[in-house]
């Protein structure tokens, strides 16, 4: 198989590139110095893959509502993008890296891939409209994995968004922890590792496919259990700085994620302790 990663040297790029190339398959990565298109003109590896993997962003769900032009950008490259790969007449398998924010806020947790979708943040309306314009992109086999917060070794301490990698990086720097929002705000937290099983089963899979999955740990997690269980993996009892909660921020995200369990066979299978242990471990080896 041979297979694109857009977006291969980031977070989830970088595990998903080494995934696929444990699991034999030929990958081209793309990255902001080698990009997808050229004056419209597609990547020589993009002409030939068999799938294409839409990793790749440029915000935040916190910097995409401080810089929205940069979301817009991010949407303006997927749609030419996909329209470039639609018109090979290959049918190649486009997966979306979307997200569990699409989901409706007034909604029942866990969400289901029939939970209504309502954006509710410039981050999640970028995602939606990604998933739009797969949908109705001709020419290519479209699908979307519904993120939840990923979390693993390597994960940047990017601004507004990884809490886990914040919280351990400031507990090995000995600093204080910065919460944002209270104890009960509750998160789905999906080990890498997992995640990348999930897209490599998508990526074999030669039946027909759901548009969309969600891809989450079903295990929420509070602040305050996070907090709990970061001070028990690390032995260190950290001071908090405590904030608000922002406008953009929602109270519970969680994944139901039984659609692909019965369509992929797949369960993530790293428990969220195991999981913080690793991250740790990562974190203090540098």
């Amino acid at each position: 198989m041979h297979a694109v990663v857009v977006g291969a040297r980031g977070f989830l790029g970088s595990a998903l590139a080494a995934g696929l190339e444990r699991a034999s398959a030929q990958v081209s990565p793309i990255t902001r110095g080698e990009p997808a298109l050229v004056d419209d003109v597609l990547s020589p590896a993009l002409r030939t893959a068999e799938v294409v993997f839409c990793v790749a962003t440029s915000v935040t769900p916190g910097t995409a509502e401080r810089f929205p032009e940069r979301a817009d950008r991010d949407l303006a490259d997927f749609t030419r993008l996909v329209a470039a790969l639609g018109a090979l007449g290959t049918n190649p398998t486009v997966v979306l890296a979307g997200s569990a924010d699409c989901y409706d806020r007034a909604a029942e947790p866990p969400f289901t891939e029939r939970t209504p979708l309502r954006p509710g943040t410039a981050y999640s309306r970028c995602k939606l409209e990604m998933e739009k314009v797969l949908r109705a992109a001709p020419g290519v086999r479209p699908v979307v994995a519904r993120l939840a917060s990923l979390y693993g070794p390597g994960h940047r301490t990017d601004p507004g968004h990884g809490v886990i990698a914040h919280w351990l990086t400031a507990v090995a720097q000995g600093e204080r922890l910065r919460q944002i929002g209270d104890d009960d705000i509750t998160r789905d937290f999906v080990y890498v590792d997992d995640v990348v099983d999930a897209l490599l089963r998508i990526s074999r899979h030669t039946g027909d496919l759901p548009f969309a999955l969600n891809i989450g740990s079903g295990d929420p997690v509070s602040l305050g259990r996070l907090r709990r269980e970061v001070e028990d993996v690390t032995g260190v009892r950290s001071a908090v700085d405590r904030s608000p909660s922002r406008e953009f921020d929602r109270r519970t995200i969680l994944l139901d994620v039984g659609l692909a369990e019965d369509v992929l066979g797949w369960r993530p299978v790293t428990t969220f302790t195991e999981g913080l242990r690793r991250t740790w471990k990562a974190v203090q080896e540098g």
